[in-house]
Formats: C-alpha cells, structure tokens, sequence
C-alpha cells in the first residue's frame, strides 16, 4: 500500500523504492530505542529516559530548521532524520548493565506470557498497521495530492500531542505495571496519568482553536482558510493519543484479552468513512483522519474493562 501510495502522488519507482529501503531501514533502530525505552519504564528511570527523548527531538528540531527550504530532497531528508534520532536515542540509553541481567535472569518463565500475548494483540497490532496504509491510499486516491498534503500538513499538530502522551507512557506505564493490592489502586492510577494527558490535551486544543490563523501561517503559505479541519485535527490527534496512552496502560498491566475488538472497529471506521464523508475535500478527510481515535478508544476501553472483571475475580476469556 506505501508504494502504491507513493506512486499515486507522483513518484517514480525508483524514487518509491529508494524510500521503501530507507523506511525498512529505519524500523531496525527504531526496535531497538522500543526495547530499551520498556526496560527504562519499568526500571523506573522515567526522568532519564525523557531526557535523551527531550535531546532527540531537540536535535530533530534543529536538523528540520537547518535544512529548511531543501525542497527536493525533503521526503529522503525526513526518513533519515528519523534514523537518526532513533540511533542516537539507542545509542544514549544503552546500558548493559541494566538491561542484559534481566534478559538471563528467569527468562524461560516469561515465554508463556509473552507467546499469549503475541498471539492476543496480533489481530490488532496488524489493524494498526493497515489502519494507517488505508488512510493514507484512500485520501491520496480519492482526495488527491492537494488533499493529502493539507490533511498531512495539518496533522503535524500531533508532535505536540505525542510529547505529552511520551511523558504519561514513560511515567505512567512503569508506574501502573507495579501497582498491587486492590484493583482500586490500579483504577486510581489509570485516572491520574489518563487525567493529566487529558487536561494537557484539552488545554492544546484549546490553544489551537484561539490561535488557529497563527498555526497556520507557521505552516506556510496556502493554508489560510483552514482554520476548521485544524481544529478538527487537533481533537482528533489529541483522542488517538489518549487511545494509545490507553493501550500502553492496559498493555502495562497485561491486560490484553479483546484486543481483537479493534479489528472491526476499524473496519467499521474504513466504511463509514469511505460511504458517509466526502474525502474529497479538506474537511471530510480531515473527519475521517479524527475519527481513527474512535477504534482504539472503544477496543481499549473494553480491553480495560475485561482487565478489572477479572482483577475482582469475574469470569473472562483469556483472549
């Protein structure tokens, strides 16, 4: 679907392939920086981990603002600038001390586990990533280039929604993984970390609404006029980060059971989309961007559900 997408935009093979390899090569490092940054959660070394974070997206900001206007070359430049930050995030907060111990220690006990919830999250793990491809052909194919790139453009609002859910997951994901006790505790925990990104959240948005013609001038020029599908980016970015703050909680405490309720989810948000809005214009993909929060939101949702029933001793499938 990538290569499809990326020829339908305009590029030739070979440009299309040449970004399809650097892509791959990306999601090498960017496994490693995801491995390391669970072992840190859970080790409780949140400030530290934030502060590599915090220098990765600094020296991303300021490779982007050094390279600004590079035109021709700037789809390359992207894919290697995120290379790069996730080398160097890996590189930063690699420490064998704290993370070889624990791969030796017990490790045959947790293969169950980890083998069950594999095979729980497949379904939705493999949603996730279609969810994405289908987004993206159906509004390079029937909104056109001009369409993608303001819905692409608008959305880079979500930078900012994925600082804040970065500190709620690198904080609360390590924290809500060690709770015990009560399932009260745990509720209790869910609330404050899913809290605070909401009221962050809801403050962004906010922001974004009062201020939305200076947001849009900062994109460039062409953007005027599109002060209501920004703001209907910004709720919808900020919901799927909620989602995902979400999943990492319920994740975090192995609650994975009805993970699969996000497939026809979205497939239901496919349709929908594809039959009721008319992404034909800016607005209606902006919608149907937003409403990719919908899936992640109700599946989480009853996947945490489905967690406390059983941390109170109720009766539930195991996936």
């Amino acid at each position: 679907m990538t290569a499809y997408t990326l020829t339908a935009i305009g590029l030739g093979a070979g440009e299309s392939l040449l970004l399809l390899v650097l892509l791959l090569a990306v999601s090498f490092p960017n496994a490693i920086r995801t491995i390391v940054h669970v072992e840190y959660r859970l080790s409780g070394r949140y400030f530290e981990l934030q502060g590599v974070q915090l220098v990765g997206a600094a020296c991303r900001l300021a490779t982007v603002a050094a390279l600004w206007g590079v035109d021709s070359l700037s789809v390359y430049l992207a894919v290697c600038i995120l290379f790069g930050e996730a080398v160097l995030e890996s590189a930063l907060l690699w420490r064998p001390e704290y993370i070889l111990p624990r791969r030796s220690v017990g490790y045959q006990s947790y293969v169950p586990d980890f083998m069950r919830s594999r095979r729980a999250t497949f379904p939705m793990n493999l949603a996730i990533v279609l969810q994405t491809q289908v987004l993206t052909v159906g509004l390079a194919v029937m909104g056109g280039a001009v369409v993608l790139a303001e819905v692409s453009a608008l959305s880079r609002v979500a930078l900012v929604f994925a600082v804040v859910g970065s500190i709620v997951i690198n904080i609360g994901s390590g924290h809500v993984a060690r709770i015990g006790g009560s399932v009260h505790a745990v509720i209790r925990g869910y609330a404050v970390f899913l809290g605070a990104y909401f009221l962050v959240a809801a403050l962004i948005v906010a922001l974004s609404w009062m201020f939305s013609e200076y947001f849009l001038v900062i994109l460039g020029s062409g953007y005027e006029g599109l002060g209501t599908p920004f703001l209907v980016v910004a709720v919808g970015t900020a919901a799927i980060g909620l989602g995902d703050s979400l999943r990492v909680l319920n994740q975090a405490r192995g609650w994975v059971a009805y993970s699969w309720v996000y497939v026809p989810l979205t497939v239901a948000w496919a349709v929908t989309g594809l039959l009721v809005l008319n992404i034909e214009t800016t607005i209606g993909a902006a919608w149907w961007m937003a409403a990719q929060a919908a899936p992640s939101l109700l599946s989480q949702s009853v996947v945490a559900y489905g967690g406390i029933r059983r941390s109170v001793g109720i009766e539930c499938p195991s996936d």
